[in-house]
């Protein structure tokens, strides 16, 4: 299918210093199919529908925000059917390239976004009502979220509620059938001990300043065990580790615990989550508390931090996300079973 859409939404103010900017509004064109059964992840999804979504959106100023052009992944879920009826869940996880990013001399204004590339998020409701058995129209609200995960300051992220309208047109039609298949496979749900090591890269420092640092490197490991809920469902519960150069190198500069520096320099966060199995790919979602994270901690004490539930959120709580791919068919419950991945870590 193809599937125009055009979203509409303010840019919210979460940051003090902002620049004036007006109402945001993208044109997208979604193309994607209408899984019916052919492969094991479609029936334990109930059938959603798989696409990739080209975007280009005006971000309510266009001399200094200027605007992004996106690539976005995405699945919708049915939650509802009733005659011409659907409404569906949807998430998309992709990449945007901004026009215009913070720039010191030419463009100091922009502190929603420091670099050119950011991850692009999109989570939303979509209503279907169907006009033929080739066309339907849609509406629906989203919420989109623009972020370079600390990789390069400033980094505010743009945060846009949005209403949507659209079309959705099925080149052959839309599926006949839905192959239901009543035999699936009965999967091991014996707990399975995970190990994963990381890269991670950030510049150091509050979201807006200082510009124009190092990127540090981060070190990074888990420990977890995880355990099948089903066809396409993976819980995961473990130990996270991070190795901060950034906070070595702050407490080295200002002459801190010279004797545990290494130790300081530590985060451990206890997280548990939900990886969703498709073939050899898998989505993952991870959200963490901070069991130990003591320089972070110490630099906020001594900061200005005005709203004081957000200061604890960041110091308590860790969310992650990201895409893996398997060496081997998730379909099977693998004892071994090797894979890449890129993510996003968030406070």
């Amino acid at each position: 299918f193809v599937e125009p859409k055009f979203r509409v939404g303010p840019v919210l103010d979460i940051y003090p210093n902002l620049p004036e900017h007006g109402i945001a509004w993208s044109m997208e064109v979604n193309v994607g199919w209408q899984t019916a059964g052919r492969q094991y992840w479609n029936q334990g999804l109930r059938f959603p529908q798989v696409g990739i979504i080209a975007a280009i959106t005006e971000l309510g100023n266009p001399d200094i925000m200027g605007r992004e052009y996106s690539l976005v992944p995405n699945l919708a879920y049915r939650f509802v059917q009733s005659g011409i009826f659907e409404l569906r869940g949807f998430i998309g996880i992709g990449f945007s390239w901004f026009n215009k990013p913070y720039d010191r001399i030419s463009n100091p204004e922009n502190l929603f976004i420091g670099s050119r590339l950011t991850n692009k998020t999109i989570l939303g409701l979509n209503a279907d009502f169907s006009l033929t058995s080739r066309l339907s129209l849609s509406s629906g609200m989203a919420y989109l979220h623009y972020s370079n995960g600390h990789n390069q300051l400033p980094n505010v992220g743009v945060n846009i509620p949005a209403i949507h309208l659209g079309a959705r047109y099925y080149i052959r039609g839309a599926p006949e059938k839905l192959v239901v298949n009543d035999t699936m496979e009965k999967y091991s749900k014996r707990w399975l001990l995970n190990i994963r090591h990381g890269l991670g890269v950030h510049e150091f420092g509050d979201p807006a300043k200082p510009v124009g640092g190092p990127k540090y490197p981060i070190y990074n490991g888990s420990v977890y065990l995880s355990k099948r809920l089903g066809a396409i469902i993976n819980l995961h519960a473990g130990l996270h580790l991070n190795y901060y150069t950034s906070f070595y190198d702050y407490l080295a500069f200002h002459g801190l615990h010279e004797q545990d520096r290494h130790m300081k320099s530590l985060t451990v966060i206890g997280f548990g989550g939900l990886e969703f199995l498709l073939g050899h790919f898998a989505f993952t979602t991870q959200m963490g508390f901070y069991l130990y994270n003591p320089t972070y901690r110490e630099i906020q004490s001594t900061g200005e931090e005005s709203n004081k539930f957000k200061e604890n959120a960041k110091n308590y709580l860790s969310y992650k996300f990201g895409a893996q791919y398997y060496l081997f068919q998730t379909r099977y419950s693998t004892r071994f079973n090797p894979w890449i991945g890129l993510f996003l870590k968030s406070n």
